[in-house]
């Protein structure tokens, strides 16, 4: 889980979903809003992506 939370990693994932005009997410979150969101909430999430507990919702 280590290699997928690194700072880095993230920010990769996040310039390849920008350029590839990502649409908005199932919660209804836009790309718009989500890195300040991720900035305030990161250590949470990180912490339960480490915890199991992060559950990730199917799109299609």
């Amino acid at each position: 889980m280590e290699p997928i939370i690194e700072h880095n990693n993230g920010q990769q994932a996040w310039e390849r979903v920008k350029s590839n005009n990502g649409a908005s997410s199932s919660d209804g979150m836009s790309w718009d809003d989500f890195p300040a969101y991720a900035c305030e909430h990161w250590s949470e999430i990180r912490q339960s992506l480490r915890d199991g507990r992060y559950l990730l919702r199917p799109v299609r």
